[in-house]
């Protein structure tokens, strides 16, 4: 008995220096490094001032009309979900989005849109009415489940959001 678990200890020790073991961070921020194009949700290009600047240029009415609601930055807010694509594709030829597309793609995507993009992720609550709300943008990874950090956070939002002891204030 004790020659298999020596056996077994040295297979494992083998094991671990045969092979490099890198560390490394769980990023639950899914678009985090992508580069920015007409793809790209609203809020990430309406927060990098050069892509702003460069879609009030090159596709003014993109903006006109529009209620704030739709191209707000702060949460919560539907520029989280809109694309220039999507509220551009009936006002716009195909030539004009991909010329658009490109000037994106050239933009490169620094540590702050990083930081900015991440922070949109998180969680929030909000008192809508007399009812309430809860978002949270964490568990693109099945991992996520896992840590019971976001269980609680989860658990926590729920019970937040059932309770009717007291009236919900909307700031």
């Amino acid at each position: 008995m004790k020659r298999m678990g020596a056996i077994l200890a040295g297979l494992v020790l083998a094991s671990l220096t045969s092979s490099p073991v890198t560390a490394r961070t769980l990023i639950d921020c899914p678009l985090r490094d992508a580069p920015f194009s007409i793809e790209s949700p609203l809020v990430d290009l309406l927060l990098n001032p050069v892509a702003k600047n460069m879609l009030e240029t090159q596709a003014p009415d993109l903006f006109k009309g529009r209620p704030s609601s739709l191209t707000s930055t702060k949460a919560p807010t539907f520029a989280a979900i809109l694309t220039v694509r999507a509220m551009g594709e009936k006002a716009m030829s195909p030539e004009t989005l991909a010329a658009i597309d490109q000037r994106l793609r050239a933009i490169p995507v620094t540590d702050v849109d990083r930081a900015a993009r991440c922070a949109r992720y998180i969680a929030w609550t909000r008192c809508i009415g007399k009812g309430r709300m809860s978002y949270s943008a964490i568990g693109h990874r099945p991992e996520t489940y896992a840590d019971v950090h976001h269980v609680r956070l989860l658990e926590n939002a729920v019970r937040w959001a059932g309770d009717r002891r007291e009236a919900c204030r909307a700031e």
